[in-house]
């Protein structure tokens, strides 16, 4: 299955829009009523991935990574997964243009999967969803080659797809082992416990090259 028409051609458009959003939301998140939700959310985030360090060379990216993980996947106690995420679509349902809202909407509806890169034209990239087996050509702008394995959440506006803000990149020669993870488990059955375990495995992999990679992407 394919998702986009026109494939190759970009749109720039709901690219940035999407990226203004994003950044909003993440000011949201920083706003003083959830600063205990927040610190909450990190400390259960690091004791299970791991501690970024502000010299690892994906800092930023891991940062981002934690913050999209906060936002759709927490769940504060006796709250629901994404709380945070809810409360904040509450407040911008009363700020909001109509196609502000669509776009919201859609990032409701992110599909959080592991992505092969399969081709890069200008700003299109042709990505193979691992786990569903269907196939996006994203509005993106960032330093992928052909083979890249990433982990992110793909949003679509329209019949057009985007990342949201942010990829965890993992080494090309685990593909056949996560494939391999993801039969043993289901694809019916991936939650997010999936990608917080192999985002752990890949900061010790980036942390500990002299360890073989089969020790470290192990799913037993």
């Amino acid at each position: 299955m394919v998702f986009g028409t026109n494939n190759w051609e970009p749109d720039n458009e709901n690219r940035e829009k999407l990226a203004r959003i994003f950044e909003e939301i993440f000011a949201y998140t920083s706003e003083p009523q959830n600063a205990a939700m927040l610190e909450s959310a990190r400390e259960q985030y690091q004791s299970r991935v791991g501690k970024p360090f502000e010299d690892d060379h994906d800092f930023i990216q891991r940062m981002n990574t934690f913050l999209e993980w906060f936002i759709f996947d927490f769940q504060p106690e006796g709250g629901i997964p994404g709380a945070i995420f809810t409360s904040y679509l509450e407040r911008a349902r009363h700020e909001s243009t109509t196609d502000e809202m669509i776009i919201r909407m859609e990032i409701s509806k992110n599909m959080h999967s592991l992505f092969l890169v399969n081709e890069y034209r200008g700003s299109v990239v042709k990505v193979r969803d691992v786990i569903n087996r269907k196939t996006y050509y994203v509005t993106h702008e960032d330093n992928l080659e052909e083979g890249d394995l990433l982990e992110s959440r793909i949003v679509v506006i329209g019949k057009k797809s985007f990342f949201t803000h942010t990829h965890c990149l993992h080494p090309k020669f685990v593909l056949g082992t996560l494939k391999k993870a993801v039969k043993k488990i289901g694809r019916d059955m991936i939650t997010p416990e999936f990608f917080i375990m192999i985002e752990s495995m890949q900061l010790k992999w980036r942390r500990s090259r002299q360890i073989d990679i089969k020790h470290i992407y192990n799913f037993g």
